[in-house]
């Protein structure tokens, strides 16, 4: 009999605590994890231009996890507009509604080949993406 009466003290303690609201509270995390992304592409013409640098989105992300709403920060228009429609396609987790700011850095390598070069895409979640494509080579006869 005294080994039950404190568990069942203690329980009843335990569930007086929890249902008066004294149970300590913790922040629900605002982090959102992508959980659907595409990688985003190196528009040939933008290649063939030698357009790189980067673009500064912010996206909104409503508690569903669907992208609300995309704004350009800074950045090359062309490229803003190809990372803005690449992140359209993401996918979060779902919780509060937030805002990010996402980088999309496009670079080009020197040329090596005339043939048509994927691009490689890098992420570093959910903040950083990172597109290198081989500069197109010129041909100079």
């Amino acid at each position: 009999m005294q080994q039950t009466l404190p568990r069942t003290v203690g329980g009843f303690l335990l569930l007086l605590f929890l249902n008066h609201g004294l149970a300590p509270r913790f922040p629900e995390s605002t982090a959102r994890c992508v959980i659907h992304l595409e990688s985003p592409a190196y528009p040939e013409l933008l290649r063939a231009a030698r357009v790189f640098g980067t673009a500064v989105l912010r996206v909104r992300i409503d508690p569903k996890g669907r992208v609300e709403s995309v704004s350009k920060l800074a950045g090359p228009d062309a490229l803003a507009s190809v990372a803005e429609e690449n992140l359209r396609k993401w996918v979060f987790s779902p919780g509060q509604s937030t805002t990010l700011e996402i980088r999309y850095e496009f670079r080009l390598d020197p040329p090596g080949t005339f043939e048509r070069v994927v691009p490689k895409v890098e992420f570093d979640l959910p903040s950083y993406v990172l597109v290198v494509s081989r500069e197109r080579e010129t041909n100079r006869d």
